[in-house]
């Protein structure tokens, strides 16, 4: 068996020949066999030095042939068979987490009770306010209040638990004050650390210090209209991945495995990240590092 792959920087393609499953020459019957793959997008090794597309940085298999030729049956016929390349399918894009921002609510938000282990998010005002809700940073759930809250007196909202996970989150309150009809928002109240020197604590992040590279690629949006894929590929696993998108939330990742691309977001094209620079910091070795910056396309 041989399979006929296209070169991609010239016209062409280049023969593999294809054992079976048990290092033999044949391939049985009736049973699935990977003889070849590789990512779709491939980054141009001849660019701007040799080829027929050497003014493309990035080379695509879509529309590209592959033939597939093989001896079978009992006469030994050699038969061959072929695949184009499809387009990839329409990528889904969820926009990203809208970032909280204060308002001019005649409230004051704080976090108080502070002890080693918990802290309060209080909230006092100089006129009563209603309808008012405590937007939580994400995961957790925002809270709503049925009753009016009258001025003067320090209200408990919520006591929470300083873990790692809520330290410098922020928080505020929507609300209708006494003397409007339009939802206000307070001012922006922020979690302390687990611990006492954790808020002054920095961690070294070692740039360039990631065993992966972070690209960014056109992609093609459900409905239409210009978007970008951020991906990463590793060559050894990497742990507490965060995607860090400008004027937004990270987008925490677990564990990214070493070998493969990861799709770590597609976004619209926005004129917000304009010379906006994204980037992925994770821990590998034990130490905090920095991927390489990328834009929008």
């Amino acid at each position: 068996a041989r399979l006929m792959v296209p070169w991609l920087f010239k016209d062409g393609s280049f023969p593999l020949n294809i054992k079976g499953s048990e290092d033999t020459d044949e391939i049985q019957a009736d049973k699935s066999q990977v003889i070849w793959s590789s990512h779709t997008l491939k980054e141009n090794e001849y660019f701007g030095v040799y080829g027929d597309h050497k003014k493309e940085e990035w080379l695509s298999y879509v529309g590209s042939t592959f033939s597939f030729t093989a001896k079978c049956g009992e006469d030994s016929n050699t038969e061959e068979v072929s695949i184009v390349i499809p387009e990839a399918p329409e990528t889904t894009t969820t926009a990203p987490p809208q970032p909280i921002t204060g308002g001019d609510l005649p409230c004051t938000l704080s976090v108080g009770d502070v002890t080693e282990t918990q802290a309060a998010i209080k909230l006092s005002c100089t006129e009563d306010v209603k309808e008012v809700r405590l937007i939580t940073p994400s995961p957790f759930n925002n809270i709503k209040f049925p009753q009016p809250l009258t001025a003067g007196k320090s209200w408990t909202l919520t006591t929470l638990e300083r873990t790692p996970e809520l330290a410098g989150k922020t928080f505020v309150v929507e609300a209708i004050p006494k003397s409007g009809s339009d939802i206000s928002k307070s001012n922006l109240a922020k979690f302390p650390a687990a611990d006492a020197s954790a808020e002054s604590e920095e961690v070294a992040v070692v740039e360039g210090g990631l065993p992966c590279k972070l690209t960014s690629s056109a992609a093609k949006l459900v409905g239409g209209g210009p978007g970008f894929t951020l991906s990463m590929k590793c060559d050894e696993t990497v742990t507490d991945a965060k995607l860090k998108i400008p004027g937004y939330a990270d987008r925490i990742f677990k564990d990214l495995a070493g070998g493969k691309e990861w799709n770590l977001a597609t976004y619209p094209k926005q004129d917000e990240f304009h010379e906006k620079a994204f980037y992925v910091e994770a821990k590998w070795q034990d130490t905090i590092g920095k991927s390489r910056e990328v834009f929008q396309l």
